[in-house]
Parts: C-alpha cells; sequence; structure tokens
C-alpha cells in the first residue's frame, strides 16, 4: 500500500510505480535508495531557492521515469568534496534513468569528484532521453564533469545537452570518462567545454582503454583544451 505522506501514489513496482509530483516527494526517493523501486514524475519540479543535496548516500538501485517532464533550477554548491555529486549522488546498481528534462541546473564542486547533472558516477543499465539546457557545472578537480554523467560505463542514448562544462581535468558535454567498452548513441552537444582534456561529447574512455562506442553523436560549439580537444572525442584507446 502507498504510504501517501512519501508519493502521489504507487507501490514502487514495474506495473506501479511511485508517483512524484513535487520536490518532498523526489527527496523522499532518499528512503528507498537501494531498493530497485520504479519511480514516475507526474509534473515539473521546480527547485529553485534551495541547494539541492544529492540522493543517497550509497549507490542508487532503481528505475525512474520523468515522462518527459522537467526538473528545472538543480543547484548544487559541493564544497565538502565529495566524490560524486548530480541530481543522484551515485548511479550504481541495476535500473535505468530516463525521459527527464533539466533546465537552468548548476553545480560547482571546488573539492575533488566527479560531476554530472544527473551523477558523477554512472554504473547502472542506461541512461535515456534526458535533455538539460541552459546547464552550468564547473569543477576544480583532477577528476571528471560531463554534461550528463562524469564517469562510468553506463550506456547513454538520446541525451542532450546545451551549456557550459568547465574542469580543471577532463571535461565532457555528454560524460567526461567512460569505460568498459559502452556505447554512446544518439547524442549532442551545444556550448562550451573547458578542461585539461576536453570534447562535445566524450573526453577520455577511461584507464581501462576500452574504447567506447559512438553512433550518431555531433557536437557544436567551443572546445578549449590544454591537452587534447575533440568536437566528439578527446582521448580514445585505438579498437
Amino acid at each position: 500500500m502507498t504510504n501517501l505522506a512519501e508519493f502521489a501514489g504507487g507501490t514502487g513496482t514495474e506495473n506501479d510505480p511511485y508517483l512524484i509530483e513535487n520536490k518532498e516527494q523526489l527527496r523522499n526517493i532518499d528512503n528507498h535508495i537501494t531498493e530497485g523501486s520504479y519511480f514516475e514524475l507526474i509534473d515539473n519540479i521546480d527547485l529553485a531557492g534551495e541547494i539541492w543535496e544529492p540522493l543517497g548516500d550509497t549507490s542508487f538501485a532503481g528505475y525512474v521515469d520523468g515522462k518527459g517532464f522537467e526538473i528545472n533550477n538543480l543547484k548544487i554548491d559541493d564544497t565538502i568534496g565529495k566524490y560524486s555529486i548530480g541530481l543522484f549522488f551515485d548511479l550504481d546498481g541495476v535500473g535505468v534513468v530516463k525521459n527527464i528534462v533539466f533546465n537552468n541546473p548548476e553545480i560547482i564542486n571546488p573539492g575533488a569528484g566527479r560531476i554530472g547533472v544527473l551523477s558523477g558516477w554512472g554504473y547502472n543499465d542506461g541512461i535515456e532521453n534526458i535533455r538539460v539546457y541552459n546547464g552550468y557545472l564547473e569543477g576544480s578537480n583532477d577528476f571528471a564533469v560531463g554534461g550528463i554523467v562524469g564517469t562510468g560505463p553506463v550506456d547513454i542514448t538520446n541525451c542532450h545537452f546545451e551549456g557550459t562544462v568547465i574542469n580543471r581535468s577532463l571535461a565532457g558535454g555528454i560524460i567526461a570518462e567512460g569505460m568498459q567498452f559502452q556505447t554512446i548513441k544518439r547524442c549532442s552537444f551545444q556550448g562550451k567545454v573547458k578542461g585539461s582534456i576536453a570534447a562535445g561529447i566524450i573526453a577520455d574512455d577511461g584507464m581501462n582503454h576500452q574504447p567506447a562506442t559512438i553512433i550518431n553523436c555531433y557536437a557544436r560549439g567551443e572546445i578549449e583544451a590544454e591537452y587534447n580537444a575533440g568536437g566528439i572525442a578527446g582521448t580514445m584507446a585505438s579498437g
């Protein structure tokens, strides 16, 4: 039976997902981080006026379908130096996050860590149809800042980022650092990327040198790098 104090409806199953219509209910995902539950947005959510604390203090395992609704004015100003920040702390379990529009997200992390609008770390089953408009992400660390996700082998499909991504190290318009033969397809970037290694789609395919597959992606804008710059990719393993 649904806890109506937590959600607008649902029981958290695939056929009866928890329904989310406001920021309080979005925050209540915190109570179900590791359960493999299903969630669905049923209205736009405005986070203006607050500094968002990423969902979960451990890896999120679950399924979120935004149904094309918006999360607006996400703002994170992390001075603690967490290793991963975004809407979620960490996507590192079973599940898919899809069909969400973000307007005006601003994430600034002056400490060590990975940054993405969804999460700094993506190791789940997939990220699909995430659209970001007027985004601003800035890191000053030796890790990775990506428009959608910072680091990870997650497959990314039909995602778009418009805005600015800046980092001292790896900076990517969609993802900064990939790994383990992931697939990135039908993704696009428009804006500015700046880093030591920077690219419109993926800055680097990771420490394991297992090349990503990139299909039907494009980038448009300004790419600035100290070492390697690319419209699509900055540094890629052969293969």
